[in-house]
């Protein structure tokens, strides 16, 4: 098929195809290029899904080093009672009530390395006001271990996530 020519006004022939058809996109066209999209949508959303939960275990392992540090600067604070610091503490186990509230009133040793025990476990259960406990836990699964022994304290955090499975945060410090 031989493109029609036509005069410019300047006297210049310009070239144009001839149009034999209607002009637009194939129902197969439309239907590809819909799949590709929705295909890179769906990409999208599991890569939103999966940053939001790296944010959360970031939010959680920033959590959990804060935690062990207040462990190791309490300790460190209550020397003199180092060994009352052992401790298992879960967070499926309930909340066992300090003997003093040690915030605002002087404590004996042993009522501080208690109330420091609940403050803790209530951080390890999520009840981060003293008005209750939400929902979920800011470690699932979480348990808390302090281990006295021979000059030294270890600390140690484990917990489980749905993605990245078993956790462990610990720390080993002299007090």
């Amino acid at each position: 098929m031989a493109p029609a020519c036509k005069r410019s006004t300047l006297g210049r022939r310009v070239l144009r195809p001839r149009r034999t058809g209607a002009g637009g996109f194939t129902l197969l066209e439309v239907l590809i290029t819909a799949t590709v999209v929705a295909g890179a949508l769906l990409g999208l959303a599991a890569l939103q899904a999966r940053s939001l939960h790296a944010v959360t275990e970031g939010q959680r392992l920033t959590l959990a080093a804060r935690l062990l540090q207040e462990v190791q600067e309490s300790v460190h604070a209550n020397r003199v009672a180092v060994s009352l610091y052992r401790a298992e503490l879960k967070a499926e186990q309930p909340l066992v009530p300090a003997p003093a509230d040690c915030s605002n009133t002087p404590c004996s040793p042993a009522q501080l390395a208690a109330y420091d025990k609940q403050r803790w476990h209530r951080v390890l259960k999520g009840c981060l006001t003293r008005t209750g406990c939400p929902r979920g836990a800011p470690f699932p699964r979480g348990k808390l271990e302090i281990k006295p022994k021979a000059g030294e304290v270890a600390v140690e955090l484990k917990w489980k996530d749905a993605v990245y499975g078993e956790q462990e945060l610990q720390l080993t410090f002299v007090p």
